[in-house]
């Protein structure tokens, strides 16, 4: 159990989004930022690469770009109704304008045929959730984060089949960039710290 080092990305990112297919054998990254030397702001890249496991000489290659900029954003791999895992890249903000540049975009990459599909956008745009977002049943869950304005308390599900979103719950306090899991044998979704004035540890019970 140690780290090793692995293929660096082409260029450098902070703030974009990795998924695993296990259909492809691969690592998909995408989007994020990068602070150009000399230059005291980020700029956002749309660009998605692939790195295969079953070819890995060939490094990471360039596949179709996310059709939205941002960094910051939430990515997730979710089960459809069917048992095939589906991925989303979602979210985030513009740049470093964390106070009104976040982003509603809701993107599903299809890892196969190498397309982006566009689905519902969230219901407000909302950025620094990635750590709170989570596949449970059809679907995932995301809690807090950054919303123009402000942070938010939300605890907002996406369910696949209906392509829609609905609010399940409220956490106590709004919250930037909470970190999440579900404990799914007792059905409690955990909550811990965060962006928030004090401590910070709640569960909320969760079903969907």
């Amino acid at each position: 159990q140690q780290w090793s080092s692995f293929a660096a990305l082409p260029d450098g990112r902070a703030g974009g989004g990795m998924v695993y297919d296990k259909v492809r054998n691969a690592l998909f990254f995408s989007a994020g930022a990068k602070r150009q030397a000399g230059q005291g702001v980020a700029f956002d890249y749309n660009t998605t690469w692939m790195y295969s496991f079953s070819n890995p000489e060939a490094g990471w290659v360039k596949k179709p770009d996310i059709p939205f900029l941002g960094n910051h954003m939430s990515y997730v791999t979710a089960k459809d109704k069917n048992g095939k895992n589906r991925h989303y890249f979602l979210g985030g903000q513009l740049g470093e304008n964390e106070g009104s540049g976040n982003i509603e975009s809701n993107y599903e990459w299809d890892a196969v045929n190498e397309t982006w599909i566009k689905r519902k956008d969230m219901p407000i745009a909302r950025g620094h959730a990635a750590s709170s977002t989570r596949a449970i049943g059809c679907g995932f869950v995301i809690a807090g984060g950054a919303i123009n304005g402000g942070k938010t308390k939300d605890v907002t599900y996406y369910d696949i089949p209906s392509d829609s979103w609905t609010k399940i719950g409220s956490l106590p306090n709004v919250v930037n960039t909470p970190v999440c899991d579900i404990d799914f044998a007792g059905g409690y979704f955990y909550c811990e710290s965060g962006y928030v004035d004090g401590s910070y540890s709640y569960r909320i019970k969760i079903t969907v």
